[in-house]
This record gives structure tokens, C-alpha cells and sequence, in this order.
């Protein structure tokens, strides 16, 4: 009990580190009307204090929500199969959580300090904007701190699996399954009348600008003829006003049904819209398409001349005559910018609404899933406190998430007097939350796993005897497995989020792959090259004390090959930094007249994906090294039938999805002419060609030859993601530019549906094989835990660099565009400086991580695991 007690204290003292400046920011918001800019301790750089005190903020809070989710899911795996060393894995990762969780906390309320004390002046401007999340943040962490002991102090007394009867349980666990699907249903099917709002306020805007610029000419003679103040015809105004929004109706209309008519042209030429059929559109049709385009614009431009009409009369009246244009054209200006705000507010309001039902109706869903767990078993009840820890944890993750995000893309704000007017939750659900809150998340887990298993590798090189090298090799696999499993779809995330980032701001995309920050993406090549590379060579020195495993070895050099390839194709960059006797070796040129291609994003989304594939090949090669003949497929029943069915129909779903999105896109918008629509056409048959061989796979399956279906899917994705696209999107820079980004969402869709079938298949196809060997766990040479250590620092390296860029995209701006930082450190550090920075904060959490590690530690017993046990 000391040791709860002790526990309890240091972190209630951490979090009310951490609540104490979320709940005294509005005292400082509110009580700061002429508050100090910057200030700095005892003279030192206080955006490089931040810097470090946030990253190791970052790293240990990625760990605590990382651990968490694989800590449960070992945990339901061995209640599932009843192998106690799942339990008692899981148990020593929360060990580490328990450890690392105050130091989280600590951090977290240091660096909140910091910002207060060393930026007042933003901090004003962040806490006004989201001072609303500041509490319910504060109440999370409560929330997880004590689900945390109960999950982790609660571990003996709820370990019991004996099933309890009771005549609630069945009731409980039906309420749960209803309340979950409808909040699901809410989540997935709704927000389009959000998406509606933003798109009409905008679109009214646009219409008052282009209404204002058709008036101007008759606001300039009213001016001249002395029709100002109370004087000037307000009939006359309403009548000019009508006609400038015939005018641009007109202009508007047309314009809006010819882009309508050539999108069906498009359409009715690939065969696509059966109403429509091969036959043509008739002249009864394209009237009817001609009247919905000119309503659809008709309405928004009704709207904004109510808008224009009201902000002429305003000028007219109080304007002096020599300056009435440019006034007209500022309050236009200002109008239009309110008008899109206040469309926003009622797109936040409604989406505030929506997503506070579903926050009910999860919380409800909760409450029943709480009840069914606990009349079920003691030890569903434990899980269910675990899955509500992970639930807490994420929520932290995104609301933190959300004020970094409205620092690089701000909503709510006017953008002619750059003041705040919109809601929280509305500058909260900016462009950039979600793809952050994807990669954070999936980022989390491969660093809590990888950090777990270079504990696991130190602990392993540590041990003096064979049970203990035992379990330690076996817990650094699962770290592994766990890293690298979540590891595999994380470019994926990383491309969604580098995509919005580009669509929200080109100036903010263009630095990051082509301008200043471009060198940091090749230290990024370098160090996920080595975290692939010793990834597969962990999996393949780990082969060796595989009994069986001989006959895949031979696959071990191709593998490298591949990988060593791919790798130096995609750190290549495409411009080189030369002198000038070297530029001049090249005929004057900055690039290499082959290297150049390698540099280009075609290439680089080519090989990235062939990584992905061959690092997963080498995982199947792993599973199966032991393992004999596969079972008929006909042995697994129809489970077996019906999961494959479903996974190859969503496959299959979300390439043809994807097919019809590429055969509906506007390429007027694009600015690709029409004359260059093969270019998508090819593409689209590329995705046509993969959803074939998904039935061609399942069809071998189905016949009992599922490894040579998985052998065949195998070949045609990397021949498609790599051969075809690869080259392909050579053609599309040239052809169709714009088009580019689509390709590489070919290949991912390619690469995931590829990974989620042969994982599906993998699993029901060696189900029940003979095993021809034992895996010896704890002999296993100690280079390989070398490898899991290199991992865990490419990782760490990793998170530090990204967070950098992340951060340094806004250069010398607080909230870019709108809050500009005019510190003494402010703008854009050089990579030398960055470089020092990011490895002083790896070697600095690698210390903090380590003493943590060794503190938790203290007194425990050796734990001793059978060597012959298996994962």
C-alpha cells in the first residue's frame, strides 16, 4: 500500500501542476489588457526553452497514450487464449506506464508555465481563442489519472475470468451493441448541412465581391453628383444593385452551366451515368441541367445583393465623396469577410450540436458497455478500464492537438481585421485536426512500441540467466511487432497530412517539400531508412532461432536488395547543393541529368510503397518460418468464407470508390484540359486491375491455393504501385500536374487493400498448421537487440525532427497569418542549429527515460518465463 500511496501522491502532485495554469489562463486572458510581449530566463533563447520543454513534453505523453493501447490488447489476447504470459507482458508495460506517467504531467505543466511566463502576449491570443478546452483538458487528465490506478493497482483483484450468471448481462451487452451502432451511424452519415453552410457562406461572399466590383461605377457617379449623406436615391441604389446581380447572374450563370454541361459531356462519353445512357443528352435534359446551375448560383447571389445594397447605403451616407471607392471596397471587403465568419459560426454551431449528441450517446454506450463488462467477469470489467483509459488518452492527444493546429491554420478569423470571431469548437475542427489526429495517433503507437522493446533489448543484454533472456526476447518482439505493425501505415497518414497542409497553404507545402525545409525531409529519409533496415534485420537475425526458417532465407538477399534500393532512390534529393567548378562539370546545370528524376515525388511515392511491401514480406516470412502445409481452406468453415468475402468486398469497395471519384473529377477545376482525360483513365484502369486480381486471389483461395494467390496479389500491386504508377507519374507531372496527389492515393489504396487481404488470408491459411519447429526463445544473437535499440533511437530521432518541421512551417509567425512573432528568436533556426537541438532532446529523454525506467524498478522481482514459451 505504500507503494500506491507514494504513487498517488507524486501524481496528484504533477497533475495539479498541469490543471493550475489551464484553470488560471482565463484570469490572465481576461485581467491582460496591456500585457508584456516576450520575456526570457536569465537571458537564454526562450523559443529553444519551449522547444526542448515541449519535445519532451511530446515524447513521454506519446509513450503514455502509445503503451496503453498495445498494453490492453495483449491483455485481451491472453485472457482470449488463456496464456498467462500475455497477462503478465501486458502488466509490465503498465509498470512503465505508471513510471512515465507523472514525468509526463510534470513536463506538461512546466511547459505551460513557460508559455505563460515567457509569451503572455500569445498566450492572450490562444487563451481567448480556446480557453473552452482548456478545462475539459484539465478534467481528462484527472479522469485518466485515476482510471490509471485503478487499471493498473486493480490488476490482482479484477484477474478473475469466471463468468458471472446473471440475467443483466445479456440485456447489458445488447444495449450496447444498439447504442454503439447508432452513434456510429451518426458519426459516419452526418455533417453534410455543416459542409453546406460553409460552402454558401463562402459562395455569398464571392458573389457580394464580384456584385461590389459591377456598383463601384455607380457608387463613383452618386459621389460626383453630390448624392451623399441623407440625400442619395435609396431607390435608385436598390435598382443598380438588381441590375449588377443581373449582370453577374448572368455572367455567373453561364459560366456555372457550361462547367455543368462539360462535366456530363464527360460522363455521357465514358458510359458512366446509365440514366443518361450512350445515346447523348437530349435538348429537354440540358435545359433542365441549364435551370438547377443557374438557381443553384441564382440564390447565393440574391443573398449577397441584400449584403451589397446594405453596405452601399452605409458608405454613401457617411463617406466623404473624394475617397467613396476605396471606402466601398473596404467595407465590401470587411462584409464579405463577416459574412464568411458568421457562415462558419453557424457550420460550428450545428456541428457543436451534432457532435454533442453523439458525445452523450458515446457516453451512454459507455455506461452500458461498463455494466455489461462488469456482469460478465471481473476480468472483462478490467478491460473495459483499459479500453477507457486509451479513450481518455486519445481525447487528451486531440484537444492538445487542436490548439497546435489553429497556430499553422486558423479559422474564425476576419480576414481583413485579423480579429478572432468565431467559436472555439469552430477553430478547434480546423483542416489540419484530423490528419494530425491520425498521425499522432498511429505515430504513438510505434513509439511506445519501439521504445518498449529497445527496454526489453537493454533488459535482454542485461540478463544472467536463460530465463530471463528468455522473456526479455520475446517481449522485445512484441515492442517490435507492435512498431513496426503501426509503423506500415503511418507514411500513408503522414501523405494525408502533408496534402492538407499543401491544400490549405501552398506557400506553407511548397517550403516543406521544395523550399527551405526540404533538406529536413532528407534527414528524414536517412533515418526511417534505418529504422525499415533494422526492423527487417531484427526479423531476419531473429530467423535463426527458428527451427524451419531455412527455406526463406534464400528470399533474405532479394529482400535487401530491394530495401537498400528503394532507400537511396528516396533520400536522393533534386537539387544538389554544388559548387561552382562542380555546376559547371555539369554544363551549368544544379541537377543531375539522371539523379534529378530520383527526385521527384513519382519516384519517391514508388518506393516508399515497395518498402512497405517488402518489410510486410519479410513479417509473413517470419510467421510462417515454423510453420508446415496450410489446411485446406475448406477446413476453416464458413467463418473462414464469410471473413475473407468481407474483407475482399471492402477492398474491392474502396478501389472502385476511388475509380469513380477519378471518372468525376471537375478537370476545369484542375485546369487539366479535357483532351488530357486519359491520363485519369489509366490511372483508373490501374485500380480496375487491382480489384480484378483482390477476385483472382480470392478464387485461388477459395480452390485451396492461397499462397499462390497471395504470391500472384503480391506481384501485380508492386508491379502496379511501382512499375506502372511509378512511371506513370512521370506522365502525369507533364500532362495533368495537378492530378499528381491522386496517384499517390492509388497507391496507398493499392498498398493497404494488398496488406489488409494477405493479412486476412495469412491468418486463416496457416490456422491449425503442423509446426516443423520450435522458436528457442533467448538465443538470439545480441546484434539483434543492438537493431531494436537502433530502432527506438531512428524513432525518437524521428519525432523530434517532425515535430521541428511541424512547428517551423509557420516560421515568424505565432498563428500564421494572423499573429506574427517579433521575438529575438523568432524565424527559422539553420539545420545545424536544429540538428544540435533535436539530438540534445533525444539524448536528454533517453536520460530522463532511463531513470524513470530504473526508479519504477526498484524492489521488483525477477520475473522468470518458461524458455520454450511462444508467442
Amino acid at each position: 500500500m505504500s507503494e500506491v500511496r507514494q504513487f498517488v501522491s507524486r501524481t496528484l502532485a504533477a497533475l495539479l501542476m498541469l490543471a493550475l495554469p489551464a484553470l488560471a489562463l482565463p484570469m490572465l486572458v481576461h485581467g491582460a489588457e496591456a500585457t508584456v510581449a516576450y520575456r526570457d530566463v536569465l537571458g537564454l533563447d526562450s523559443r529553444t526553452i519551449v522547444w526542448v520543454v515541449a519535445e519532451l513534453h511530446l515524447m513521454f505523453g506519446a509513450f503514455v497514450l502509445g503503451v496503453p493501447i498495445f498494453a490492453v490488447i495483449v491483455e485481451l489476447v491472453g485472457s482470449r487464449t488463456g496464456d498467462q504470459r500475455f497477462d503478465k507482458l501486458a502488466h509490465e508495460f503498465t509498470k512503465l506506464l505508471t513510471a512515465a506517467f507523472s514525468t509526463t504531467a510534470a513536463l506538461g505543466g512546466l511547459l505551460a508555465f513557460l508559455l505563460i511566463g515567457l509569451y503572455p502576449g500569445f498566450m492572450v491570443q490562444l487563451g481567448t481563442v480556446m480557453h473552452e478546452s482548456f478545462y475539459v483538458y484539465a478534467s481528462l487528465f484527472f479522469a485518466e489519472a485515476f482510471t490509471l490506478y485503478l487499471y493498473y493497482y486493480g490488476w490482482e483483484r479484477m484477474s478473475s475470468t469466471d463468468r458471472r450468471e446473471s440475467v443483466l448481462r445479456k440485456g447489458a451487452w445488447v444495449a450496447t451493441a444498439i447504442l454503439g451502432v447508432i452513434t456510429l451511424g451518426l458519426m459516419l452519415f452526418g455533417g453534410g448541412e455543416v459542409r453546406h453552410l460553409k460552402e454558401h457562406g463562402n459562395e455569398i461572399a464571392a458573389r457580394a465581391d464580384d456584385l461590389a466590383e459591377e456598383l463601384t461605377s455607380f457608387m463613383e457617379q452618386t459621389a460626383s453628383n453630390g448624392g451623399l449623406g441623407q440625400s442619395f436615391d435609396k431607390e435608385a441604389l436598390e435598382n443598380a444593385v438588381s441590375e449588377a446581380a443581373s449582370a453577374t447572374l448572368a455572367s455567373i450563370g453561364e459560366k456555372a452551366v457550361a462547367t455543368t454541361l462539360s462535366v456530363l459531356a464527360e460522363e455521357v462519353s465514358a458510359g458512366i451515368r446509365e440514366e443518361i445512357g450512350p445515346g447523348g443528352v437530349g435538348e429537354a435534359e440540358r435545359a433542365e441541367i441549364a435551370r438547377a446551375a443557374r438557381e443553384k448560383v441564382a440564390g447565393a447571389v440574391d443573398e449577397a445583393a441584400e449584403l451589397v445594397t446594405e453596405v452601399a447605403a452605409s458608405v454613401l451616407k457617411e463617406s466623404p465623396a473624394e475617397n467613396i471607392s476605396e471606402a466601398f471596397s473596404a467595407a465590401m471587403a470587411e462584409a464579405a469577410a463577416a459574412e464568411k465568419i458568421e457562415a462558419y459560426n453557424r457550420a460550428s454551431n450545428v456541428s457543436a450540436g451534432r457532435w454533442f449528441t453523439i458525445l452523450k450517446l458515446s457516453i451512454a454506450t459507455m455506461v452500458a458497455f461498463g455494466f455489461a463488462s462488469y456482469f460478465t467477469s471481473l476480468k472483462a470489467l478490467h478491460l473495459f478500464l483499459g479500453l477507457l483509459l486509451n479513450i481518455f488518452g486519445v481525447a487528451l492527444m486531440m484537444i492538445a492537438n487542436s490548439w497546435a493546429t489553429y497556430m499553422m491554420a486558423p479559422n474564425g478569423i476576419n480576414e481583413v481585421t485579423l480579429e478572432f470571431a468565431g467559436t472555439t469548437w469552430g477553430s478547434m475542427n480546423n483542416v489540419l485536426w484530423n490528419p494530425i489526429n491520425i498521425h499522432r495517433f498511429i505515430a504513438n503507437v510505434v513509439f511506445g512500441g519501439f521504445v518498449v522493446a529497445a527496454y526489453a533489448a537493454v533488459k535482454f543484454l542485461g540478463a544472467d540467466n536463460e530465463a530471463d533472456r528468455a522473456h526479455y526476447d520475446w517481449m522485445g518482439y512484441i515492442g517490435n511487432f507492435v512498431g513496426m505493425a503501426a509503423v506500415l501505415p503511418l507514411p500513408f497518414a503522414g501523405y494525408y497530412l502533408g496534402r492538407e497542409i499543401y491544400s490549405f497553404s501552398p506557400i506553407m507545402g511548397n517550403n516543406m517539400m521544395g523550399g527551405v525545409f526540404s533538406w529536413s525531409f532528407i534527414i528524414q529519409a536517412v533515418l526511417i531508412g534505418m529504422l525499415f533496415i533494422s526492423a527487417n534485420y531484427y526479423l531476419w537475425v531473429g530467423m535463426q532461432r527458428i527451427d524451419g526458417a531455412e527455406r526463406y532465407r534464400k528470399y533474405i538477399p532479394w529482400n535487401t536488395a530491394i530495401l537498400i534500393f528503394s532507400f537511396a532512390v528516396w533520400l536522393t534529393p533534386h537539387n544538389l547543393p554544388l559548387s561552382g567548378t562542380e555546376r559547371a562539370l555539369m554544363g551549368g546545370a544544379q541537377y543531375h541529368p539522371v539523379l534529378k528524376y530520383f527526385g521527384l515525388m513519382p519516384a519517391k511515392n514508388a518506393v516508399v510503397n515497395f518498402i512497405i511491401l517488402s518489410t510486410f514480406f519479410s513479417f509473413l516470412m517470419y510467421r510462417r518460418a515454423n510453420k508446415g502445409e496450410v489446411r485446406p481452406f475448406s477446413h476453416h468453415g464458413l467463418l473462414g468464407k464469410g471473413v475473407v468475402g468481407a474483407v475482399a468486398a471492402l477492398c474491392i469497395g474502396l478501389l472502385l470508390y476511388y475509380v469513380s471519384a477519378i471518372h468525376h473529377l471537375d478537370l476545369s477545376e484542375l485546369s487539366i484540359p479535357l483532351s488530357n482525360r486519359w491520363v485519369m483513365d489509366w490511372t483508373a484502369r490501374a485500380l480496375m486491375i487491382e480489384a480484378l486480381a483482390v477476385v483472382l486471389v480470392v478464387a485461388l483461395t477459395l480452390s485451396n491455393r492461397g499462397v499462390l494467390g497471395q504470391f500472384i496479389y503480391f506481384g501485380i500491386t508492386a508491379f502496379l504501385v511501382t512499375g506502372f504508377l511509378g512511371v506513370w507519374g512521370f506522365v502525369t507531372m507533364v500532362n495533368a500536374n495537378a492530378f499528381l496527389r491522386n496517384i499517390a492515393v492509388c497507391q496507398v489504396l493499392m498498398v493497404l487493400t494488398c496488406l489488409t487481404l494477405n493479412t486476412t488470408l495469412d491468418v486463416f491459411l496457416f490456422r491449425g498448421a503442423p509446426e516443423i519447429g520450435k522458436i528457442r526463445w533467448g538465443q538470439i544473437p545480441p546484434r539483434s537487440q543492438y537493431a531494436l535499440i537502433l530502432c527506438c533511437v531512428s524513432v525518437v530521432l524521428l519525432m523530434g525532427l517532425m515535430g521541428y518541421i511541424r512547428s517551423a512551417l509557420r516560421e515568424d509567425w505565432h498563428i500564421f497569418g494572423v499573429m506574427r512573432d517579433t521575438s529575438l528568436g523568432a524565424g527559422t533556426p539553420t539545420m545545424a542549429y536544429m540538428a544540435w537541438v533535436v539530438g540534445a532532446i533525444t539524448l536528454l529523454f533517453f536520460a530522463l527515460v532511463a531513470f524513470v525506467f530504473w526508479l519504477g524498478g526498484l524492489g521488483d522481482s525477477k520475473a522468470s518465463v518458461p524458455q520454450e514459451a511462444r508467442p
